[in-house]
């Protein structure tokens, strides 16, 4: 499986809920929203890598995996 942020080849984990998650070696592991996944095909949108590795960086470490909802997926385009 490919990152949706830099299209690096990544390992999908078990989702725990309405999300996918990953874990890239370049990016980490997060999760995204499918609610998030559909608007950025449906638009045909990217992630801007560096602002979205800098959003999962400042996440991780949290406790908690950090879920890129769709209002978050907004900003990291």
């Amino acid at each position: 499986m490919e990152c949706f942020i830099c299209q690096a080849k990544s390992t999908k984990l078990d989702p725990t809920g309405d999300h996918q998650r990953l874990a890239c070696p370049e990016c980490g592991e997060y999760k995204i929203s499918n609610t998030a996944l559909d608007l950025m095909k449906k638009n045909k949108l990217r992630f801007n890598v560096d602002i979205a590795r800098d959003w999962l960086r400042r996440h991780q470490g949290s406790g908690e995996i950090p879920l890129i909802n769709d209002i978050i997926a907004g900003n990291l385009v």
